[in-house]
């Protein structure tokens, strides 16, 4: 009797059970799904029928999500720390790595600097990687954990407002900390500092007042920006999410940025880059008295494709390597961080005229122009007020305008010009655009915030044919879409540029392809993580020519950027049969 209730007991669970497991896959449209995939399998009868179920079915499963970030401490180009990050997703039911990204180490400090202060950066930036590893095994996991990669915009706003709650709560703690003990804080103390002519802090005792009836003008130096240690994590994070969002839909890079720049899922043609390939280095830092131009950059005239004009660019490069060799010796073979040559220059124009002779060389006057990058904010002396473009020969705003306009006259090969000015020289920048803005690109690096503020706070009244951004510390890829389109919005172009401690991490290429920018600035064509980038552009191209997707630019195109003319009176402008 036992057996038989035992049996009908088991009987009624597996009943129970069965009815389940029918309400489970009804439920779940699990029927539907399979009698439909096996229908249409039957007609079209896949050479990989089990590869065929698997796509149809990973199709269905839910989206990814983020499961888990990991950072490693690596080095940059200099040797320096930054930060290498890893994401892992949940997809079809299972963690999996996606991909990694490398971001580059930030300096705020220029060349030439005394070792007190570059041993005070190196400690910063080793505590800075202490604390975005940190930031990222903590607090950003929490927030994206379950999040939807594919969701860029969203990622990007989470990083950003919890940038801005980190920075808030650590300057509380600062100000306590100020308040308990009564001592200056560090960052606030290196916000007073006024760098001097010999690289040393300049105190307010022992410097004469700005303003005087000497010198005329009153010196303004931008106090340094109040950071959060180990915002890297932030850009970092956003990085490494679009590049696993890339992978999951099965898109190069390059196109899903671009998706998210134009909103759109179609686009029918792409823009390459033009490159601005750096050659010579020198400057206040450098030897020789030379300070005015610290870089000199090699331009392809558009109307090439990428290969044509890096090919065009390689070949006046080396022509300078060779010319450097005979006239100098091999150790001006050697580059710097940036690949570029740097030759002792005692006058501005021997680095011009050496890239001039190159080209001319080559036969390749039709094909490549120059840029120059001046860094003015590097060669201003605080104390006179003036521009030391040369070791002791010191010039005013309006002196430097006038040099500008002689160099454009003399050597037409340049194109574009590079921070000529201090972002403090408001009216004296006003009078250079209405005086060469016509004949070159009048451009902005440094005179620009960070592409994130860019967006906020604007170009500060410094109109320019074009600005450098940057994918560095806590910059999204959300801040560098929206500051492009601020840009191109006022009639300007957009430089994607790589920095001083960057990696081999190939991502700015496809972020400059898929924002559609006119030009990128990687550095030379010598060092691994400046080849890197250069090579990615070049696979790109191969990839959209196949297509029949790449398009070169065909000119130059120097914005407009002069102001309209002033408007007349009404009373001037009325017709004389008008006028009472």
């Amino acid at each position: 009797m036992s057996s038989r209730a035992a049996t009908q007991r088991h009987a009624l669970e597996l009943y129970e059970l069965k009815k389940k497991a029918v309400e489970f896959y009804q439920k779940n449209n699990v029927p539907e799904k399979i009698e439909e995939i096996l229908n249409s399998l039957f007609y079209q009868n896949p050479e990989d029928v089990y590869g065929s179920l698997a796509e149809y079915f990973s199709r269905l499963s839910n989206p990814a999500s983020v499961s888990r970030i990991t950072a490693l401490e690596i080095l940059d180009c200099k040797g320096q720390p930054t930060i290498e990050v890893d994401v892992y997703c949940i997809r079809n039911g299972t963690e999996k790595f996606v991909c990694t990204c490398k971001i580059s180490s930030f300096s705020v400090l220029p060349d030439g600097v005394s070792m007190e202060k570059k041993d005070m950066e190196e400690r910063e930036r080793s505590e800075g990687i202490a604390a975005a590893m940190a930031l990222i095994d903590h607090d950003i996991i929490e927030m994206l954990k379950g999040v939807n990669p594919c969701n860029q915009f969203d990622v990007d706003t989470k990083l950003r407002e919890l940038a801005s709650k980190l920075l808030e709560e650590y300057e509380k703690k600062l100000a306590i900390h100020k308040e308990e003990d009564g001592s200056e804080l560090t960052v606030a103390a290196a916000a007073k500092e006024i760098p001097a002519k010999d690289g040393k802090v300049s105190s307010a005792k022992n410097k004469k007042k700005m303003g005087s009836a000497k010198s005329g003008v009153v010196v303004i130096v931008e106090p340094r920006e109040m950071m959060l240690p180990g915002c890297d994590a932030f850009g970092a994070s956003s990085q490494v999410v679009a590049r696993a969002s890339a992978i999951i839909k099965d898109q190069p890079l390059y196109q899903y940025i671009s998706h998210l720049y134009s909103n759109q899922e179609d686009v029918i043609e792409y823009r390459m880059p033009i490159p601005l390939v750096t050659v010579l280095c020198s400057g206040k830092s450098a030897l020789g008295k030379q300070n005015l131009i610290k870089e000199v950059l090699l331009v392809p005239k558009p109307g090439q494709t990428f290969q044509k004009a890096l090919k065009n660019v390689s070949a006046v490069y080396h022509q300078i390597r060779k010319m450097l060799f005979a006239k100098y010796g091999a150790s001006c073979n050697n580059v710097n961080d940036v690949g570029g040559f740097c030759p002792v220059m005692d006058k501005t124009e021997m680095l011009l005229d050496v890239v001039v002779e190159a080209i001319d060389q080559q036969q390749l006057n039709e094909q490549v122009n120059i840029m120059i990058d001046c860094a003015a904010h590097e060669i201003f002396d605080h104390e006179k007020c003036k521009y030391e473009i040369l070791t002791s020969m010191l010039k005013t705003s309006d002196d430097l305008i006038d040099v500008y306009v002689d160099f454009i006259a003399r050597y037409p090969a340049i194109v574009g010009i590079i921070d000529p000015l201090r972002k403090q020289d408001v009216d004296a920048w006003q009078k250079l655009i209405e005086k060469i803005s016509d004949k070159c690109f009048v451009i902005g690096d440094y005179i620009y915030p960070r592409a994130e503020r860019f967006v906020t706070e604007g170009n500060g009244g410094l109109r320019s044919s074009a600005a450098v951004l940057k994918l560095q510390q806590q910059t999204t890829i959300t801040d560098i879409i929206n500051a492009t389109k601020q840009i191109k919005e006022t009639n300007g172009e957009c430089i994607i540029s790589g920095v001083r401690g960057d990696t081999e991490e190939d991502f700015i290429a496809d972020l400059a392809v898929g924002i559609g920018a006119k030009f990128v600035k990687f550095g030379g064509i010598l060092r691994g993580e400046r080849t890197s980038k250069y090579n990615r552009l070049l696979k790109i191209e191969q990839e959209l020519r196949s297509k029949c997707l790449a398009i070169p630019y065909d000119s130059l195109d120097i914005p407009n950027i002069l102001p309209p003319p002033a408007q007349e009176d009404d009373a001037n402008t009325l017709a004389p049969d008008a006028v009472s």
